[in-house]
């Protein structure tokens, strides 16, 4: 008897010490980390007001990586880039999908990009429209599986509400999310429990619950108007300038048990109110997006306010452009920049955070020297590895005007003139058009004046 007791017992060590040898190794990039782009739902029905924020947040993050907005039909499509052309926004670094969904919020219903033993996968949590708020939502809740078929990844269900704004990861390891919400989303879940799902599935080593939510905030306390990670060892966290705020227990408590978990703290002031369609909006900046080269941020219209924020931002990310922009009218209804964006990462650089500083990929290609220029102009790039690479002129429509380059280079620096004729090597019109670089991976895109 005591031998045949003996024997499973070992038989299920040796198993059990050979699935942990052998489970998968789940990572979820930092935000910092390189992207393949970032993806947008352009707002329609009752959320057409928010399409001037849309478009300055377009305007910029196309110049960095490209853009891929989803639309509900090809008129949609057609319609949305008249109305970004005719506020000046370019469309040559723009993919346009085709999908049924529900509202503009990419960020929370959206996919969450896991790379599971080094290869991208994509994975799909319940989406319920934060608690039920705001029917309907199905559409939305299906949207992850579509882009991971649109991307080729595959898409892992899972049978837990969890809005992507919530989680904030530095990358190697750490996760810090709001209790409160959480616990919402589920009721009657312990921490415990859902911890152990987080384990699971992101591969994380160190979770930090923040215990208290702004009364005012829609989301019911998302992470990303609270506290971000700048590097995989320091957090920024929100405070406000006015400590008699009703609302700022919220983030000294936050800031209190991320020291608590390890990490170094940095704060960002709230520097106040402004009011804005009858309504009293806190100035918060930590809803940024990092991108390629860039970080963009909500702003708020207060000139001194902005700057001060700006320069902040310059000093978490050394390297990268800080672009703030005013996003009154998505603030107003719960959200920002971080809110309405989901950044996919690029797979091959994707597999460590040691591979990307904390000020991101280097920018590859220079503004265009002169600029505004006629009738040539010399357009400077860089091959961080030798490889293909391929440089064109675009109108502001995104047709192709000019291929300058399409071949195999060296490392190093390299230079090209185009000088103002297309590919028929006719002589362009005065205005503004657009040169796309894609090389190593990365696409990069700038503008540039033509005057004749």
């Amino acid at each position: 008897m005591h031998r045949t007791r003996v024997i499973p017992v070992l038989v299920l060590m040796i198993i059990a010490m050979f699935a942990a040898e052998t489970k998968a190794q789940t990572r979820v990039p930092a935000e910092w980390e390189t992207h393949a782009g970032t993806w947008m739902q352009w707002p329609k029905g009752y959320e057409t007001s928010y399409r001037p924020n849309f478009s300055s947040i377009i305007d910029v993050l196309q110049e960095y990586e490209p853009v891929n907005i989803i639309v509900r039909s090809s008129s949609a499509r057609t319609q949305a880039q008249n109305y970004l052309l005719g506020r000046g926004v370019p469309l040559a670094n723009i993919t346009w999908h085709i999908m049924s969904y529900n509202a503009a919020w990419l960020r929370d219903n959206g996919p969450v990009w896991v790379m599971v033993d080094g290869s991208m996968e994509v994975q799909d949590w319940v989406f319920d429209a934060w608690g039920g708020q705001y029917p309907p939502w199905d559409d939305d809740d299906a949207i992850p599986c579509q882009i991971a078929s649109l991307v080729g990844v595959p898409c892992q269900s899972y049978d837990l509400v969890c809005e992507r704004g919530n989680l904030d990861f530095n990358g190697a390891g750490a996760l810090i999310a709001s209790w409160p919400c959480q616990s919402n989303r589920n009721p009657g879940m312990s921490m415990a429990e859902m911890e152990a799902i987080y384990v699971d599935a992101f591969g994380i080593t160190n979770m930090v619950w923040l215990m208290s939510a702004p009364p005012t905030d829609l989301t019911g306390g998302h992470t990303d108007g609270i506290a971000r990670f700048i590097d995989e060892n320091t957090v920024a966290v929100a405070r406000y300038v006015d400590q008699n705020d009703p609302e700022a227990f919220v983030y000294e408590e936050a800031a209190e048990i991320i020291e608590a978990a390890g990490f170094q703290v940095e704060r960002i002031d709230i520097p106040g109110h402004v009011e804005y369609d009858g309504e009293s909006l806190a100035a918060i900046y930590v809803n940024w997006l990092v991108v390629n080269g860039a970080v963009i941020t909500t702003g708020f219209g207060v000139p001194e306010w902005d700057n001060a924020a700006r320069a902040r931002i310059e000093g978490f990310f050394p390297g990268r452009d800080v672009h703030v922009v005013e996003t009154l009218e998505l603030w107003r209804w719960g959200g920002g920049v971080h809110c309405v964006t989901n950044d996919q990462p690029l797979e091959s650089s994707a597999s460590g955070v040691e591979n990307l500083a904390q000020a991101g990929p280097q920018r590859l290609l220079d503004q265009n020297q002169p600029n505004p220029f006629n009738p040539r102009t010399q357009i400077r790039f860089q091959m961080v590895n030798a490889g293909s690479a391929q440089l064109a002129v675009y109108n502001m429509s995104g047709r192709l005007v000019r291929n300058l380059f399409d071949g195999l280079l060296e490392i190093g620096d390299h230079e090209v003139i185009w000088d103002g004729t297309n590919n028929a090597g006719h002589s362009v019109p005065s205005g503004v058009y657009f040169y796309k670089l894609r090389a190593d991976m990365v696409h990069e895109t700038r503008r540039m004046t033509l005057v004749r």
